[in-house]
């Protein structure tokens, strides 16, 4: 089985600040009175076609698979709350592993997509 990983990217996190303003400009605090932390991510994966294969054996195609992940979390009254959503397979490829026993019966899953909510209390 040869695949490549093209790319990943976009896995990072960030963190906005709110400022709070108080009539002494020289005195300036920096509150956050409520915090939320995004992230997000996507990849490519691509798999060459396999053709080189034993006797009794069918080539295998190549196949690309994209997925990516977003979520927002944030903490409210000493609770942590998490929104997420979650693809896998967004182009619906039909994708099989060349060095499988099952691949011409098992190939791998559709296109799948999850969205949630998870609270941490």
């Amino acid at each position: 089985h040869c695949h490549k990983t093209i790319f990943s990217f976009f896995n990072r996190s960030r963190k906005k600040p709110y400022f709070r303003c108080r009539k002494d400009l020289n005195n300036l605090k920096r509150s956050r009175p409520y915090e939320g932390q995004r992230n997000r991510g996507a990849s490519l994966r691509h798999s060459f076609q396999q053709a080189r294969v034993s006797p009794n054996e069918r080539t295998t195609d190549g196949y690309t698979l994209v997925s990516g992940d977003a979520s927002y979390r944030f903490t409210q009254a000493h609770n942590e709350w998490e929104f997420f959503v979650r693809g896998s397979n967004l182009t619906n490829q039909d994708a099989r592993i060349s060095t499988s026993f099952l691949k011409d019966i098992a190939p791998l899953p559709g296109r799948g997509i999850g969205v949630g909510v998870r609270l941490i209390f």
